[in-house]
């Protein structure tokens, strides 16, 4: 079986093309692989279920864009199989998670995480919905994972909210895990008033967090911002906003501006009080402080991972059907660019379905724009 490239030295596969092509090379990549490639954190090829959320989310953004034919069913039913193979059960499978299919730090294989649970769980909706042949197949996964997603093993109290926590073995509460969490709930099919009103508690929750002109860090107790968490964030938050403040569109440009490099992006930073960071920092010739009212952002050495590139991509296309579209339909060019030179190579599924889904959903919107030139073009 051709699995993605396994080590930094292989060969990797180069795309060429416009967007429309190189999102579908992606998936096609992809799916000739079985879904099977190594990770940044595991060398070992394998199945790995967050890229098979992401694959499920990538065709669905094409299918409703009219870019890609939703009689072609075969591929996302094998796909719907690696996720149904790759799921963690529980109550003897009246409930199911997932996991990140290898161990990672102090988790083994077995532990199950909301976030990737959340993303495969959005991925099945989606896909649900725009291509109905495989409607029930998917459905028989939603209900099993909304059990696991809404039970005690996952919930805590936490400020007078009922939240989610990291995963099992991890009682940990993060703001990106609690929006994706919350944003997969509010979407799932014939969701009813609590499961509703509780992803929405979730998203009041995440809102509460955020710091003024900076953003969201990672956890109460770690003040790490880094870029692929912060669009998690902005994406899910987005279709709850008007359960949430007015200035929502604002904050989460901010939030993912601070992090711009000219023509590129920085992946990470670390937030501090300004007098603590101008008091204590003491950055290396490739840090940068940043100054933000009376905040610091210490950091930036690092250009964007490339699944934070994908993720971006995704959340400016989101943010460009906003009232601040007219800013964000020039920036997602300007980051559509970055993304193309990003995945013009492949190596890891996880990332490259990161990619697939901000080009997907990027293309969409350049068709968009051509039928509306054409629309407008006088009749002769």
């Amino acid at each position: 079986m051709n699995v993605y490239p396994i080590d930094v030295d292989a060969p990797v596969e180069s795309l060429k093309g416009g967007y429309l092509s190189i999102a579908k090379q992606l998936l096609n990549i992809h799916a000739a692989s079985g879904g099977r490639g190594s990770d940044p954190y595991d060398p070992s090829p394998r199945v790995h279920p967050m890229a098979e959320g992401k694959y499920l989310s990538s065709v669905a953004a094409l299918v409703n864009a009219g870019l890609l034919s939703s009689q072609s069913s075969v591929e996302v039913e094998r796909a719907i199989d690696r996720i149904e193979e790759s799921a963690i059960h529980f109550h003897n499978g009246d409930s199911l998670g997932w996991g990140l299919n290898f161990a990672w730090k102090d988790h083994d294989v077995s532990q199950a995480f909301v976030i990737t649970s959340a993303l495969v769980l959005r991925g099945l909706c989606e896909i649900s919905l725009a291509v109905p042949q495989v409607a029930q197949r998917a459905r028989e996964l939603i209900f099993p994972s909304l059990e696991w997603l809404t039970s005690d093993e996952v919930l805590v109290e936490k400020d007078g909210y009922r939240l989610p926590k990291y995963g099992t073995g991890d009682p940990t509460v993060v703001n990106n895990v609690v929006a994706q969490w919350s944003r997969a709930l509010s979407e799932a099919p014939g969701v009813d008033h609590e499961l509703y009103r509780l992803a929405v508690e979730g998203a009041r929750y995440v809102e509460s967090n955020h710091i003024e002109g900076v953003g969201w860090q990672y956890s109460e107790d770690n003040n790490v911002v880094d870029l692929v968490h912060t669009a998690y964030i902005a994406e899910a938050l987005l279709p709850l906003k008007e359960h949430l403040g007015g200035e929502l569109d604002i904050w989460i440009s901010e939030a993912l501006l601070i992090f711009g490099e000219g023509a590129t992006f920085a992946d990470t930073c670390r937030v501090l009080s300004s007098r603590e960071a101008l008091r204590l920092a003491q950055p290396s010739a490739a840090t940068r402080t940043r100054v933000v009212g009376r905040y610091a952002l210490v950091g930036f050495q690092r250009p964007a991972r490339d699944w934070s590139v994908g993720a971006l991509l995704s959340v400016a296309c989101d943010l460009a059907c906003t009232d601040l579209a007219p800013f964000w339909l020039a920036e997602s060019k300007r980051i559509s660019r970055l993304a193309l030179s990003t995945f013009s190579q492949v190596r890891y599924p996880r990332h490259a379905m990161h990619g697939a889904e901000g080009i997907a959903k990027y293309a969409s919107i350049v068709e968009n724009l051509r039928s509306a030139e054409r629309a407008e073009l006088p009749k002769v």
